[in-house]
């Protein structure tokens, strides 16, 4: 059967008025004394130096830093390193929406690099829904810094392009067009919110 009682535990050394008054007149006896436990004692700070520093890696750097209280050191020694493992592990960075020109297309679209994800907007500034998705993608770019966003003017890119068609986001990889993506109809239509 169910059980649909419900009991309540006071906390430790809690007590009602009518036990109070009841322990005053010598009715109950005299309540037990509360457990206290002894007042906490920090351990002794341990040394590190650079060389213990270097054997970490980014998630045990990011636990030091919660753990101690000189942040300015580690906040200082934990971007080095995150720079030092970004250079080493060649991946590129990104981290904003550029425009570029039809001249730019070549070197930035489709020899971007190998692995390296391209989101390219096509855009006319007069068309409302282009601005909303320039909102989006700008605080994409943010977020993803390994992915390179780009926007150009549609008609630069390609000539006589459709603006019922925009805006249109093109995804590359590998010097080849994997997705197409027009209009905001996929993305929930112009009435998305800025925060989708």
């Amino acid at each position: 059967m169910a059980d649909y009682h419900t009991t309540y535990h006071r906390a430790e050394g809690e007590s009602t008025q009518w036990e109070d008054i009841q322990r005053r007149l010598g009715n109950f006896a005299p309540a037990e004394p509360v457990h206290k436990p002894d007042p906490f004692q920090p351990a002794p700070a341990e040394s590190h130096d650079r060389a213990w520093l270097d054997s970490k890696d980014a998630d045990e750097l990011e636990e030091l830093e919660d753990e101690t209280g000189d942040d300015t050191f580690l906040d200082r020694y934990r971007q080095q390193r995150l720079q030092e493992l970004k250079a080493a592990a060649g991946t590129p960075s990104f981290g904003n929406l550029r425009e570029i020109q039809r001249a730019d297309w070549l070197a930035e679209v489709t020899n971007a690099g190998s692995d390296v994800w391209v989101v390219v907007h096509l855009f006319k500034d007069d068309v409302s829904d282009c601005k909303c998705m320039t909102q989006c993608l700008q605080e994409l770019a943010k977020k993803h810094t390994q992915t390179k966003f780009l926007q150009i003017i549609s008609t630069e890119a390609i000539s006589s392009y459709p603006d019922r068609n925009l805006p249109t986001l093109l995804l590359y990889r590998d010097a080849r067009c994997i997705q197409n993506l027009p209009g905001l109809a996929l993305f929930g239509g112009s009435g998305v919110p800025q925060k989708a």
